[in-house]
């Protein structure tokens, strides 16, 4: 006759894979493996963890296992006043910047215009007597870097580099530099092109203009480079 698992009395009636003689002896099994299971956790927390705030390491009371990050109710209440002393700090600074908005964004301005370029940005300025050396302008001012470095990992911010433009004259003064890179960059691509690629080009194309394409350059360059390399003319 199979033995109940819990009292340990021969029980029948039962399933033949049955381990309890009844339903108080299963309910009283999972509530020992449930003690158990408690038990262990308990112990895991249970090992010493250092205080949030004074680093001693403790342990935790039972009834506060998981919550308890405090080794003494002073360091709690430490905590608790320097919280609310840094709460109370914020608050503070909230009031003072809806106060004084208008006046730390000026001096948040004036102080980035005296450091940006390495603190020449305002002498530049200076030196031009705050007007555009281009049209004379007296508004929306900005630096702008003589040699076109401006917008590289490192701009040349010396004194004798920097000049005073307005947006417009800026934004003029930024295109043309854009389109002389442009120009370089062409010729260089221009001047790259060997003869053997031209050759290439006219075998496997059917016009000149194809050839152009391909090559990346104009139906007139193209022409020129051939007459240059003395390849013979295409119908």
């Amino acid at each position: 006759m199979p033995v109940c698992k819990n009292c340990g009395n021969e029980f029948s009636g039962k399933r033949s894979d049955a381990v309890f003689c009844s339903e108080k002896c299963q309910k009283q099994e999972a509530s020992k493996r449930r003690r158990i299971v408690r038990a262990i956790k308990r112990q895991e927390f249970l090992k010493p963890r250092p205080c949030k705030e004074c680093g001693k390491e403790f342990v935790p009371a039972l009834r506060s296992l998981k919550t308890q990050v405090f080794c003494s109710e002073e360091c709690r209440m430490i905590d608790y006043y320097r919280k609310r002393q840094e709460r109370g700090r914020a608050e503070e600074r909230r009031k003072y910047y809806s106060n004084n908005k208008e006046k730390l964004i000026e001096y948040n301005r004036i102080y980035r215009r005296k450091t940006a370029y390495d603190g020449n940005g305002i002498k530049a300025m200076e030196r031009d007597g705050f007007k555009c050396r281009s049209c004379g302008s007296t508004e929306d001012l900005h630096i702008h870097h003589i040699d076109g470095s401006g917008q590289s990992d490192n701009p040349n911010n010396v004194l004798d580099n920097l000049i005073t433009l307005c947006s417009s004259c800026h934004a003029r003064a930024h295109a043309a530099e854009l389109s002389q890179k442009a120009i370089q960059a062409r010729w260089s691509r221009v001047q790259s092109i060997t003869k053997e690629q031209i050759e290439e080009a006219l075998s496997s194309c059917r016009t000149i203009e194809e050839a152009a394409k391909k090559l990346g350059i104009t139906r007139r360059t193209l022409l020129l480079k051939r007459k240059q390399f003395g390849l013979p003319m295409r119908r």
